[in-house]
């Protein structure tokens, strides 16, 4: 731990404070109130399905997701049947927390986190935790098993992307609203078109942002602007939930290549 708050936390805090998306003084507040809401850890009786992932991304010993759905170091096992992770083709983790306002403070009110695998394309797990106040153990079995579940299927999920991309010429990307992606790096939605690379070189994508006036900022919202006659741009705007651990590095790639 790091001054009472978990490491993967903090670096993902330091992340954001680096890249220019909090300041410092919301740095500051987030850390309070991760301390001030951090639960207490799991007693040695209930370690088995807290354990830390190891660095060799190999879990110490199989764990429970929940009554239905095992994760193991093989592979995951769902209501008897037993799945390799080449077989696992989404995956999206949401974490949520709401909170309330005393004063000039803000109070942690509402958590609440989801895990979704799909299997074999047509398989869908939906693992959800909710509580009030403070995270519970089961918050933190689902942030062990996405962690643990990214890494090891991570491969698969790209290979699967990347191969479909060069078989069929292009992929509608699993966002809101629909997206379609194309080798050349064009993207598509509705009537809009434009290419990565050209809107890179113009500093017209943007990662992070709010999807609606007034909204809340969301890192998983894709913006790129579209250069035209009129004197407000058209924006290609789209929300990245499903596999975004997979298709967001390859959006990267196709913004300073030709081509996939």
């Amino acid at each position: 731990m790091t001054d009472g708050i978990d490491p993967e936390v903090k670096k993902l805090l330091d992340l954001r404070l680096a890249r220019g998306d909090i300041s410092q003084e919301q740095y500051l507040s987030l850390r309070a109130t991760i301390l001030e809401s951090k639960p207490a850890q799991p007693s040695p009786a209930e370690s088995r399905q807290f354990r830390d992932v190891p660095s060799d991304n190999k879990p110490d010993g199989d764990f429970t997701v929940d009554g239905d759905l095992l994760v193991q170091q093989s592979g995951v096992t769902y209501s008897g049947s037993t799945f390799s992770f080449s077989r696992v083709t989404g995956l999206m983790y949401l974490a949520e927390l709401n909170s309330i306002r005393v004063g000039v403070s803000s109070i942690p009110s509402f958590y609440r986190t989801t895990l979704t695998l799909v299997l074999d394309e047509k398989i869908i797990v939906a693992k959800k935790a909710e509580s009030r106040f403070t995270r519970k153990k089961r918050h933190f079995v689902l942030d062990k098993a996405h962690v643990y579940l990214s890494k090891m299927t991570f491969e698969f999920r790209l290979t699967r992307l990347v191969n479909a991309l060069r078989a069929q010429g292009s992929v509608d990307l699993p966002t809101e609203p629909p997206t379609r992606l194309f080798t050349s790096g064009d993207v598509v939605q509705k009537d809009l078109r434009t290419n990565l690379r050209e809107s890179a070189e113009k500093q017209q994508v943007e990662f992070g942002a709010s999807q609606y006036l007034y909204a809340a900022y969301d890192p998983d919202v894709v913006k790129i602007r579209i250069d035209g006659p009129s004197l407000f741009p058209k924006t290609i705007k789209f929300t990245l939930r499903m596999n975004r651990d997979v298709i967001m590095p390859l959006i990267t790639h196709l913004m300073g290549h030709d081509s996939l």
